[in-house]
């Protein structure tokens, strides 16, 4: 059987046993049972501990509602199911309260003891509660597993707190879904929701930025680009006395970030009227999504907003202290991903090759007085 916590909030102390009694009877020692009946106390206990299981009444000694206030605070864990057992039924119906898969109303009377057992034996058994149970186990061992980068991102990131929740939950339930499977040196799954790093003035290879103008925009609306320098051209060099810092390359190459569908609808219209021929829209963006097109280079990160396509033709070079004063890092992709970004960039413009020319001729023009 599977074990359970269950906290009982009642604030008659002589009804405890009623319920106590008869559940450590049948479940033994796969109950954890806990009760309260100091409902201030109860606020506090809900809000320390998560329980399986929460059974309140709805009022308190004083004939105050508190059983539904305390019941607001379990919602905020949203995995805990709650039961009323009380004597005020038409006053729970008067609320926006309904039961659900989380939430029953049993009435205190006198089967109202073998209704709330039948229903905790109903909750535990079902299948529910045994995936909520897995699911716990599974995030739980994520966690243990990359608390480390977890705990980088958390101190390091640029994003507000509600962005940092966002971008760990999403980084945990994807090693969930894929069996734990977290293998921060060479899994490309982990790439998917990358760290970030501290940014700052030197700008390094892989940094996305946006322009600064658009600071007051919503951040799915920014425009965002990617630099493609090589990080030794980016090394800031000592300075003259008097002088700022400036990198060995005058230049800042970075290429522009599209909308998936933005950028490979028109892209396939205009290969289509170049090539004549005709591909499914399907089979061509599934050569995207398989990074089979050189020219492009899909980033599964979303976080950011839709934009998650870099094109390498779709180049700007600006002068460095410009870029400084115009552009600004919202975040630092780690060295692996970089990496290969850098040789998907340098094999696209490889493999277009470059025009034939007779040397023999060039060489005798460049010769010739």
């Amino acid at each position: 059987m599977v074990k359970f916590s269950l906290l009982y909030i009642e604030d008659k102390i002589d009804m405890i046993g009623d319920l106590e009694t008869p559940l450590k009877k049948r479940y033994d020692k796969d109950i954890e049972f806990s009760f309260e009946s100091d409902f201030d106390v109860a606020k506090n206990t809900v809000n320390d501990k998560i329980f399986d299981i929460v059974v309140i009444d709805v009022k308190d000694g004083l004939g105050n509602y508190s059983g539904l206030d305390i019941y607001e605070k379990v919602l905020e864990y949203g995995l805990v199911h709650t039961i009323f057992f009380t004597g005020f039924l038409s006053d729970i119906k008067k609320t926006k309260i309904e039961e659900s898969d989380y939430c029953s109303i049993i009435e205190k009377n006198t089967s109202g003891r073998d209704n709330i057992l039948k229903k905790i034996d109903e909750i535990i058994n079902s299948e529910l509660f045994l995936f909520k149970k897995e699911i716990i186990i599974l995030t739980n061992k994520s966690i243990r597993e990359s608390i480390d980068v977890l705990f980088n991102l958390w101190q390091n990131s640029n994003f507000t707190k509600d962005e940092k929740k966002k971008l760990i939950i999403n980084r945990l339930s994807h090693t969930v879904l894929n069996n734990n499977n977290f293998d921060r040196k060479s899994n490309s799954d982990y790439f998917i929701f990358p760290p970030l790093k501290n940014s700052n003035a030197n700008f390094q290879m892989g940094d996305i930025v946006y322009p600064k103008s658009e600071n007051e925009m919503p951040q799915n609306q920014r425009n965002y680009y990617i630099i493609l320098n090589r990080d030794c051209s980016l090394t800031l060099v000592n300075p003259r006395k008097g002088k700022e810092p400036l990198p060995k390359t005058e230049k800042i190459l970075f290429a522009s970030i599209f909308e998936l569908r933005e950028l490979w609808e028109n892209y396939y219209t205009r290969l289509e009227i170049k090539t004549k021929k005709r591909k499914s829209k399907k089979s061509f963006l599934m050569e995207i999504l398989a990074q089979k097109i050189s020219r492009f280079f899909l980033i599964p990160f979303d976080f950011i907003s839709n934009k998650v396509l870099i094109d390498f033709e779709n180049l700007t070079s600006l002068d460095y202290v410009h870029f400084s004063n115009e552009y600004e890092v919202i975040t630092s992709l780690v060295d692996d991903f970089r990496h290969r970004i850098n040789q998907r960039f340098s094999l696209h413009y490889s493999s277009i090759g470059y025009a034939d020319f007779d040397e023999n001729t060039l060489i005798q023009s460049l010769l010739d007085p």
